[in-house]
């Protein structure tokens, strides 16, 4: 029943929703005339889709529906979403595929925890037995990302495994079949904690989503060989959880643990501390902190957990060039 009510749906626009998706690959939205902040209007920029947003500060909170989309800009203190094409200096993020690539990116250090929700509810095609989409991520603060997760209808969170990884790119594949021939939303939730107790060094970073895809393929089988390998390292972990960290944190000892995990996997998935309790500081303008930060990283790596993936000059670059931050 409930696949022939979407059938009608979509044959008989008539009889109620029908929409099919739109801007999956974020090539259909408009960035002309952004204003001084680098941004255009939300529904121009990302035509079909809906956003939320939220950051957490010390005593406050600030959120709500995303009013602007950016164009090939960001800002600070906050968590935005905007569209880079090839326009952008070779600092900032690139298109993953095709002309634009839609960036969810966020700066915490001030915020100590930030989320984006990026929906669109619609018809998913009957022979729809997996979703595909392209994602890349960076981050100033080496080993450190946000996570994000795939919400697809009354499947609720849907896992979603690498089907390709590229040197700038990676390929994901999720099972939608039992909600094909349904109306319903697709969601990309992108969060971050912040995870150290003060409120320094600030940590910028995004996730790329492009090439949103529904298939008729059907998610791809891990190989063997990986399942039996996983499964052994699941052992030896365990193994060595009861002989060494019987004594030690919680915490700890899943912070021992991660490091083992491949690091090759693209860092879609960060572990992070729940946010401490600090005194409210005024944040730096932005051109500041932006060369502040590349400064203390070069000058004091252990500090700041690497140096910055991003170019140091590149950002002085970026810092210098955001003369209209507030």
């Amino acid at each position: 029943m409930k696949r022939t009510i979407s059938t009608l749906l979509a044959l008989f626009p008539g009889l109620g929703f029908s929409q099919t998706f739109q801007d999956l690959d974020f090539e259909s939205g408009s960035v002309s005339n952004p204003d001084s902040l680098h941004r255009v209007a939300f529904t121009n920029a990302f035509p079909g889709w809906q956003a939320n947003s939220i950051a957490i500060f010390h005593d406050f909170n600030e959120g709500g529906p995303v009013q602007y989309g950016y164009y090939n800009s960001s800002d600070l203190d906050q968590i935005t979403i905007g569209l880079y094409d090839r326009n952008a200096t070779p600092s900032l993020p690139h298109p993953v595929l095709g002309t634009y690539t839609a960036y969810i990116e966020g700066d915490l250090g001030s915020a100590r925890y930030a989320n984006l929700d990026l929906t669109q509810m619609a018809f998913i095609p009957l022979d729809a037995k997996s979703l595909r989409f392209a994602t890349s991520s960076y981050s100033s603060l080496a080993g450190f990302s946000a996570q994000m997760i795939l919400t697809v209808g009354a499947q609720g969170n849907v896992p979603y495994y690498a089907a390709d990884v590229q040197p700038n790119y990676t390929i994901w594949a999720a099972d939608i079949s039992p909600s094909a021939g349904t109306i319903s939303e697709i969601g990309f939730h992108v969060s971050a904690s912040y995870p150290f107790v003060g409120a320094e060094p600030h940590i910028i970073f995004g996730i790329g989503l492009d090439n949103i895809d529904f298939s008729s393929i059907d998610i791809p089988e891990p190989p063997t060989s990986i399942l039996l390998v996983t499964a052994l390292a699941c052992l030896w972990l365990l193994s060595l959880g009861r002989h060494t960290m019987v004594d030690r944190p919680v915490s700890n000892r899943i912070h021992s643990t991660i490091v083992f995990l491949p690091s090759r996997l693209p860092p879609l998935y960060a572990l992070v501390t729940n946010p401490d309790s600090h005194p409210k500081r005024e944040p730096f303008r932005c051109g500041d902190r932006l060369t502040q930060t590349a400064a203390a990283s070069r000058a004091n790596p252990q500090t700041y957990g690497g140096s910055l993936h991003v170019p140091a000059a590149g950002i002085a670059g970026f810092a210098e060039s955001r003369t209209d931050c507030p």
